[in-house]
């Protein structure tokens, strides 16, 4: 699924989705205060209790996830960005179940769990956000299950065809990006280059810039293509 303007950073509170449904361009008062964080900030951890639900204005979150009950080793889950939630299991259980830290430099707007219950309460239209919002980044979170997700170049081109285009500076560190496929940095670095030989991609160390999608989108579907044309 490709991004959609949707999902595009809001930061004016008439224009943003909370704050409408908060009725700040007729007087209201939104329960969401903006603050910001730098990239590397941990947000919140597994286990910890959740405190505060927030809103992402702009900027990219790291979420990882354990495997089991203990917390003990997390693996990258998913990358939220602006229009995401975070913390809103606090709705239904008293703990995080996920950990959280800036990938880059954030704005998020947060409001303690007692204000959120309030707001939802006095708000059917604040609850349609809620709600819609964190439908959308449970459609962007499903867990990939090895090859039963098809192969690694497969997987690798399913998530650029979603994610790319992105400015270089917002990629996702490689590591990172393996980790949330399910492979390791080498079988992901293998993949790449995969895409690359085919000519849907181009890649430096740093970025990866999409130059095909129609090439890119018969990988992911799993279709046998001719290699690209080699340059003059």
């Amino acid at each position: 699924m490709e991004q959609t303007r949707g999902d595009d950073e809001v930061t004016a509170c008439t224009r943003c989705p909370v704050g409408v449904a908060s009725g700040v361009g007729e007087g209201g008062r939104c329960p969401f205060v903006p603050r910001k964080r730098t990239s590397g900030a941990v947000l919140h951890l597994a286990g910890d209790s959740v405190e505060r639900i927030w809103f992402i204005k702009s900027g990219a979150v790291l979420v990882t996830r354990s495997r089991d009950e203990e917390h003990i080793e997390e693996t990258p889950w998913a990358v939220r960005r602006a229009g995401s939630f975070l913390g809103l299991e606090g709705l239904v259980r008293a703990e995080h179940l996920e950990s959280a830290r800036a990938l880059t430099d954030v704005t998020l707007c947060g409001a303690s769990l007692r204000n959120v219950e309030v707001w939802l309460d006095g708000r059917p239209t604040a609850a349609r956000v809620l709600l819609d919002r964190s439908l959308r980044a449970g459609i962007r979170e499903r867990p990939l299950r090895g090859n039963a997700d098809g192969t690694a170049p497969q997987r690798a081109a399913a998530w650029l065809l979603e994610h790319a285009p992105e400015p270089s500076s917002r990629q996702v560190p490689r590591r990172i990006l393996a980790g949330l496929l399910g492979m390791r940095p080498e079988t992901l670095s293998r993949s790449l280059r995969v895409i690359a030989s085919q000519g849907a991609i181009r890649q430096t160390r740093a970025t990866i810039e999409v130059v095909d999608r129609a090439r890119l989108r018969a990988i992911a579907r799993r279709r046998s293509i001719r290699p690209a044309a080699a340059a003059d």
